[in-house]
């Protein structure tokens, strides 16, 4: 796991270049698919947060289906707007000249989520990454196996690893990940 890991890293280094590129009409497509793709799980969703947490079929839906959706349809709506530069006022010393704010992506992104909420919080993390142009490894939390293994499975399905990857452990596996220079880091 740890040679898989450094080897992802890297790939993911390189795909940030060409990543940061990318319109906002492919970022949507990416987010599309995403959720696309979680929504065909649901059921699959619903039995690993019932075997991991215990969580009742209203719950699930409530805090981490509908969690997921609406977070992803807010930046589908809102990306265009995000990635527009701005102009902004210039500060009193270069009051002649003109300024703007361009937003860009950050690069590599490490997502590590806690147990509470096992899918959500690994999924709008990254929803905010792939909005922004970056690539994401994610690390779910080991005490929610089921749920992890599903992140797993969705992400495989929609991305490549060289742009989005999952890596399941204990925290040896989190340690590795913390050792690598990432751009960025979300900890829930």
């Amino acid at each position: 796991v740890m040679q898989t890991i450094d080897k992802v890293f890297k790939a993911q280094q390189a795909k940030s270049l060409v990543l940061r590129n990318s319109s906002a009409k492919e970022r949507r497509f990416k987010l599309r698919l995403l959720l696309k793709n979680f929504l065909e799980m649901e059921e699959e969703v619903l039995s690993a947060l019932s075997s991991d947490l215990g969580k009742s079929k209203t719950e699930a839906l409530l805090a981490e289906i509908y969690g997921v959706k609406a977070e992803t349809t807010f930046a589908i709506k809102n990306i265009n707007s995000w990635m527009k530069t701005k102009r902004v006022a210039s500060p009193l010393a270069i009051s002649f000249s003109k300024s703007w704010i361009r937003p860009e992506p950050k690069g590599n992104v490490l997502i590590i989520s806690p147990w509470n909420y096992p899918i959500m919080l690994c999924l709008n993390p990254l929803i905010a990454a792939i909005s922004s142009g970056n690539t994401a490894i994610i690390k779910p939390s080991e005490l929610t196996p089921e749920s992890g293994q599903l992140v797993k499975k969705l992400v495989e399905k929609t991305f490549s690893p060289d742009e989005v990857a999952v890596f399941l452990g204990e925290k040896d596996v989190a340690q590795k990940l913390l050792d690598l220079p990432f751009n960025h880091i979300m900890f829930t």
